[in-house]
């Protein structure tokens, strides 16, 4: 009997790698510090893939220094790009910052197929909700994998990658999958120290959801991810009228202190607004931190995985220039402020249910100017990448940038656990936000929009 369940054993194994194939680099060359490196590979269009395992491989080498310390391995398919431009970077493993390849980082970083974080472990494994039957690729079968490497000590080695499981059965059981990406856009995200709770909020926003082809989308599947501060996570829905719309679609505690993921079962429509909120420990910071990936930066991101994909890759936001501003109590020096379309403009952004004595907090506030509108000139990014922003350098009143202006405020002790705190309340319950959406190889205009609540989100039981 037991030679029996042995054998079936044996052959369900090989029965079951012979429905997997793994993307992963080729004894890749990882530099010291922080960095992602790129590698094109290429699928079968035809294959619906139904999950993944990561494969975390250090190559042998007769001196390795330092083994890679992997943060995120993302796999993204490969759309808007000649086939003969592909081919040219086809297996080999390049430095995604290179300007020489982005052009195909452009391309290949729209739609997200695959992601692992270090939080859930080298063990996870990700099987899809049955109702989906699965993810595939583009026309062309062409993928771009991304390994993004943090704090190496010295040069190393890897061949990491994600072992992809195929479906099975020649009919595909369900609907084919797709990922929508929601979170803060990076980096203009804030985090200051010496709380125990610091709330970063980001709003997918209904002039993004309104592209989808059907009535609505169906959620089954929610994983966030945050830096190592994070503690817990929540996703709701707002309506129109800016009411919540039923429960939250989550409300967890994050694994690891940076992940959660939780099969669920929601509808969004296209007239409503997705509000994800990122909580973070920081009692044992005194300095302010922004966004990015790393022991000393912090992110806040959402991965949806719904039925039936549709064109909406990314829909994410960040607080204005004139909220940020509003909230820290100083104004640019050369008024050079954005403008955004103004579609969904609200005029009482700043209202509060809280009745605090802000009236003097921005007296010297100098009122926002038109000025040109933001250019459309933002690249392709993987889901938590940082990308320049031009707020951070400019101007501020007392002629220092205002990434350095932040920074002060804590790091010279001019405010208190109270200030803190006060500021959250405005960044987080009554900001503004340029809410940035893209739609296949498509990036729509950033417009401007008031906060989608009445009221800071709750969880209702």
């Amino acid at each position: 009997m037991q030679g029996q369940v042995l054998l079936l054993i044996s052959n369900f194994l090989s029965v079951y790698s012979q429905f997997s194939v793994t993307i992963a680099q080729d004894n890749a060359d990882v530099s010291s510090g922080d960095s992602s490196l790129c590698w094109v590979d290429k699928l079968d269009s035809s294959i619906f893939y139904t999950g993944f395992r990561p494969r975390l491989v250090i190559p042998p080498r007769l001196v390795v220094p330092a083994s890679p310390k992997i943060a995120y391995i993302s796999l993204y398919s490969c759309h808007g790009i000649t086939v003969t431009e592909l081919q040219k970077w086809e297996k080999v493993s390049h430095d995604c910052s290179s300007a020489a390849y982005l052009n195909v980082k452009d391309a290949c970083g729209e739609r997200l197929m695959f992601l692992w974080s270090k939080a859930m472990g080298r063990s996870y494994e990700e099987r899809l909700p049955a109702e989906i039957s699965g993810i595939r690729t583009g026309d062309s079968g062409y993928v771009m994998l991304v390994v993004t490497y943090l704090d190496v000590a010295g040069p190393s080695v890897d061949s990491s990658g994600l072992e992809l499981i195929e479906a099975t059965g020649p009919i595909p059981s369900g609907m084919e999958g797709g990922r929508l990406i929601v979170g803060h856009q990076l980096p203009r995200l804030i985090v200051m120290g010496g709380v125990e709770e610091w709330r970063a909020t980001s709003v997918c926003h209904r002039s993004c959801l309104k592209n989808m082809e059907e009535d609505s989308m169906k959620v089954l599947k929610v994983g966030v991810f945050t830096g190592p501060r994070g503690t817990s996570a929540r996703l709701g829905i707002a309506s129109e009228e800016g009411k919540e719309v039923g429960k939250d679609i989550l409300n967890a505690d994050l694994v690891n202190g940076s992940y959660v993921e939780k099969q669920v079962e929601r509808r969004i429509a296209p007239d409503n607004d997705l509000w994800l909120d990122c909580i973070y420990n920081t009692q044992d910071l005194n300095v302010t931190i922004f966004g990015g990936v790393g022991p000393d930066l912090e992110h806040c991101f959402g991965v949806l995985t719904y039925v039936t994909k549709t064109v909406i890759t990314t829909c994410k936001s960040h607080p204005t220039e004139y909220s940020v501003l509003y909230a820290l109590d100083f104004y640019l020096e050369n008024e050079d402020y954005n403008t955004y379309s103004e579609d969904y403009y609200v005029d009482d952004a700043f209202d509060s249910e809280e009745e605090e004595n802000y009236d003097d907090a921005f007296g010297k506030r100098k009122k926002r100017e038109a000025t040109s509108r933001l250019k459309n000139s933002r690249k392709k990014r993987e889901a938590y990448e940082t990308v320049e922003d031009a707020f951070f350098g400019k101007l501020s009143d007392d002629k220092s940038l205002v990434k350095d202006r932040i920074k002060s405020f804590q790091s010279q002790g001019k405010i208190n656990s109270s200030t803190v705190v006060m500021i959250n309340s405005l960044l987080a319950k009554d900001s503004q936000h340029a809410v940035f959406c893209r739609l296949g190889s498509t990036e729509m205009p950033v417009i401007e929009v008031g906060p989608p609540t009445s009221k800071p989100l709750v969880s209702v039981p």
